[in-house]
């Protein structure tokens, strides 16, 4: 029996899922609607409330003060790039149901929170009238370290500084189910972009795409030292049957390996970091024993003599590198204390081997990280047409349907080419619901998309469809109700831009 197949036998029997996510929102005064950044208080007021539940576990701090809570029933309650971008990461949850009253909970506490220090949330993508420039930066950068590595690699790191936010759903998947089911939320791409496309301007200018959010991994990667960047940031040239196609993909030729450590961590996290010597692709590096390596921290500082060491390559560098592509939905995983012999993986890649099998005494979690949503709450126009709070839900909803539905997506997507797919992509992050390729119309694909998911849902899930059920009904996304209203504006753009800001404040 193929890999393939074997991988799609094992793939039919149940699973039990798990649901998380990350969700993202703009930060702006109240008083101006501008970006503003969230004080260091906003994270000891949800210190307090973490604290009268009895869930606080931790402050993630700086030097300046903390800037983020983590709690055991609402995750990480923090910021992302900037103090104008809070994102909550949410933990897993055993149902949707779960999931929705845990971030129904983030979010009154997050609109509490801010509104009691002058600021509220926008619905909105990035922020219209958000900027890039280089003082913007520096006034709302977090001070991570992870962050200067992103300099001295060449990223343009003020890409996402205009408020790019997302909505980005996690379901738990099956070692043998994987890479199908990236393949199917990447493929399914131009149907969660053209529901959540709302980032029509850029910078006080309309843009020339409603999801104008997008753009920034061109922006980021232009420039970096390694053309591999850019490459795993663009919608991957094929699907992936199974895990050794994703791999040799993110982590073969024409790409570099970032940094090593001597122990597992988070990215974002503060450890020492380590380049080898050579830039070689991760795959490469696990086909020899040991590398030299230099301490990054004294390049950064221009040491002409860095510390030299010898490390060698372990599994925990492949999992402390899985975040290193920036295309529509990630593989995600934690792995046990194993004995893989990272020559092994490197070999079973090469050969396109049964990577799922010598994994899968080693994976101790693994699930989807979808990219493509945009970011949508509640505002005042939707609460008139009878949309609630929990809107912020559905590409969770959308992916879980997709995911549970598996089979089904995939023959759907079969009858397009992955081209296709990719093109259809483009045109939705362009026009949005409006957009079209050699026939195959954004809104076309986007309901057959939803309808597939919702057979995947239960009964009581299916709910938190309903934004997608109005939107399709409408033709209007969060890009096309906004741009509607500045058409309506009797005012110069800017001042219809800051009228639109107010109007667009997140309710509960």
């Amino acid at each position: 029996m193929s890999t393939a197949m074997n991988s799609k036998a094992k793939t039919s029997e149940t699973v039990s899922r798990l649901y998380g996510g990350e969700l993202e929102r703009i930060v702006a005064s109240r008083d101006t609607g501008l970006p503003a950044p969230l004080s260091h208080c906003f994270f000891e007021k949800l210190r307090s409330l973490g604290e009268d539940r009895s869930s606080f576990i931790r402050m993630s701090e700086t030097e300046s003060g903390p800037i983020a809570v983590i709690t055991e029933d609402l995750g990480e309650q923090g910021l992302d790039c900037g103090f104008h971008v809070q994102e909550t990461a949410l933990p897993p949850c055993e149902s949707l149901t779960q999931l929705t009253e845990r971030a129904r909970a983030d979010l009154m506490m997050i609109v509490k929170c801010a509104k009691e220090e002058g600021k509220m949330l926008l619905n909105f993508s990035t922020h219209p009238l958000g900027r890039r420039d280089i003082l913007t930066y520096q006034r709302f950068v977090v001070p991570k370290s992870v962050y200067s590595y992103c300099w001295f690699r060449g990223w343009d790191h003020t890409a996402g500084f205009n408020g790019a936010v997302q909505t980005s759903p996690s379901t738990s998947v099956s070692i043998y189910e994987a890479a199908e089911a990236v393949s199917a939320v990447i493929g399914t791409g131009a149907a969660f972009i053209g529901l959540c496309a709302n980032s029509p301007f850029e910078e006080g200018t309309i843009s020339r795409r409603k999801e104008s959010r997008l753009g920034i991994w061109q922006r980021m990667f232009s420039s970096s030292k390694h053309p591999g960047d850019r490459m795993v940031s663009k919608f991957p040239p094929q699907r992936f049957d199974q895990l050794s196609q994703y791999f040799n993909w993110m982590f073969g030729p024409n790409t570099a390996l970032h940094y090593v450590s001597r122990h597992s961590s988070s990215y974002k996290e503060t450890s020492e970091r380590w380049l080898v010597e050579g830039d070689p692709s991760l795959l490469q590096f696990f086909a020899r024993d040991q590398w030299n390596v230099m301490e990054l921290s004294s390049l950064q500082k221009k040491d002409f003599k860095p510390k030299v060491e010898t490390i060698d390559p372990s599994l925990h560098h492949l999992e402390e590198h899985q975040w290193a592509q920036f295309a529509g939905a990630r593989i995600r995983f934690t792995l046990k204390n194993s004995a893989v012999d990272p020559r092994e993986f490197y070999e079973v890649c090469s050969n396109d081997g049964p990577l799922e099998e010598l994994l899968a005494s080693s994976v101790q979690s693994m699930w989807i990280e979808g990219r493509d949503p945009g970011a949508n709450y509640l505002d005042r126009e939707l609460a008139e047409e009878g949309i609630d709070g929990d809107l912020c839900m559905a590409p969770m909803a959308l992916q879980a349907g997709i995911l549970s539905n598996l089979n089904e997506v995939t023959t759907y997507l079969s009858q397009f080419s992955w081209s296709q797919l990719g093109a259809l992509r483009e045109a939705a992050i362009q026009d949005g619901l409006h957009g079209g390729v050699e026939g195959i119309k954004v809104s076309t694909f986007a309901q057959e998309i939803v309808e597939i998911a919702r057979d995947g849902l239960a009964e009581e899930e299916r709910h938190l469809l309903h934004y997608f059920d109005l939107v399709l009904e409408t033709g209007k996304n969060g890009a096309d109700r906004a741009l509607a209203a500045l058409d309506a504006s009797p005012h110069p753009l800017n001042q219809a831009l800051l009228d639109l800001i107010q109007e667009r404040e997140v309710l509960l």
